[in-house]
């Protein structure tokens, strides 16, 4: 699967398409979802910020390790503050939980 990118900063291109994940999906089927996105060439991840999925898209994104160019997969996450030292905090936990 070919999916589109757009420059968003010198040099680095984003997929123009993003599986999203949310809490109505259960974990088996979350999980899944990602490796099987993965696996037909999807690079793009939208990850909420209300539950777990971070850490069933991490172990997915781990079973692809060595398959996948780092500079290629995009995570997105929205926060939920505008509080500068909330977002560093927040951000920080959730690439732990990654």
């Amino acid at each position: 699967m070919k999916i589109s990118k757009e420059k968003i900063a010198q040099g680095v291109k984003m997929p123009i398409i993003s599986l999203g994940l949310d809490s109505r999906q259960d974990n088996k089927a979350a999980k899944a979802a990602v490796n099987n996105w993965l696996e037909l060439g999807g690079r793009g991840i939208d990850l909420t910020f209300r539950d777990n999925k971070i850490k069933l898209a991490g172990k997915a994104i781990a079973e692809h390790a060595g398959k996948i160019d780092r500079k290629d997969l995009f995570l997105t996450l929205v926060i939920n503050t505008c509080d500068p030292e909330e977002i560093a905090d927040t951000m920080k936990k959730k690439l732990e939980e990654l």
